[in-house]
């Protein structure tokens, strides 16, 4: 008896997680860069790991022209609706910033599958304000390209994913509600973390839709970045599926004998 009440309380449990994983959760997110101090996650050795985590994954962040203690986003969520696991913020608590200088045009993120079910990436969603500056009011960098750079997806290396383009004009304060953003990354091929597996993505801004202005608007001008994550699912290997196909059987079957 207590042999068939843990399988079935087991088997239950299985069930119920396969249910509730039909929402995308935040496999990774970044939304906290420190209030005070710049400059800080830019290089490889001093990246950023996640603040925030599901389904066994971790993430690091690094790159751009690194944390910025003055800005960033107040609305609490990753992007246009998946809320963080903070809430809105009472005071500013950071951002990131990317710029039009030689290797601070890029964010480099890494996403590592450490739990035992496969993770599907759906979305890469973020908040982000151009910061104006010179005598024109154009942002220096006024797009940003998403592309998966390497890893253990199928897809070939530096596959560019999604391009947002006008990027829209200073909010007014560095610490402000952002827009947001999202990136579907149903167009790769693979889409797929196994257990073990990694992928690295890049964030790039350009300056395609920038014209004319001073040097300042040409290159020194920064991006705000706030609320960065992957948002996804684990998923059940087929032979896990069946298991549980199986299971709903053998409970059912048994609550009809009682």
């Amino acid at each position: 008896m207590k042999t068939r009440t843990t399988l079935t309380a087991a088997l239950l449990a299985a069930t119920s997680l396969t249910a509730g994983s039909a929402s995308a959760a935040t496999i990774v997110g970044w939304y906290d860069f420190g209030a005070s101090g710049n400059n800080g996650h830019e290089l490889p050795g001093d990246a950023k790991a996640q603040d925030q985590a599901s389904a066994g994954a971790t993430g690091t962040l690094f790159g751009g022209d690194g944390d910025r203690g003055g800005f960033s986003s107040t609305d609490g969520t990753y992007g246009p609706t998946q809320a963080t696991d903070q809430g809105a913020p009472a005071t500013g608590d950071g951002g990131f910033s990317i710029r039009q200088l030689s290797g601070d045009e890029t964010v480099v993120f890494t996403i590592t599958n450490g739990g035992l079910l496969p993770i599907r990436l759906d979305e890469f969603v973020f908040d982000y304000m151009p910061i104006e500056s010179g005598t024109n009011g154009i942002s220096a960098t006024d797009e940003l390209i998403l592309s998966y750079a390497s890893g253990d997806l199928s897809d070939s290396d530096n596959t560019t994913i999604g391009t947002l383009t006008n990027l829209g004009i200073d909010l007014g304060d560095n610490v402000n509600n952002y827009y947001d953003h999202s990136f579907s990354l149903a167009g790769l091929e693979d889409q797929t973390l196994a257990a073990g597996e990694s992928a690295t993505f890049n964030l790039v801004g350009t300056t395609a839709g920038a014209t004319g202005g001073t040097t300042e608007d040409s290159e020194g001008v920064p991006v705000a970045l706030d609320n960065l994550a992957f948002l996804g699912e684990a998923v059940p290997e087929p032979g896990s599926l069946a298991l549980l196909g199986l299971g709903g059987l053998l409970i059912g079957a048994r609550r009809r004998r009682d």
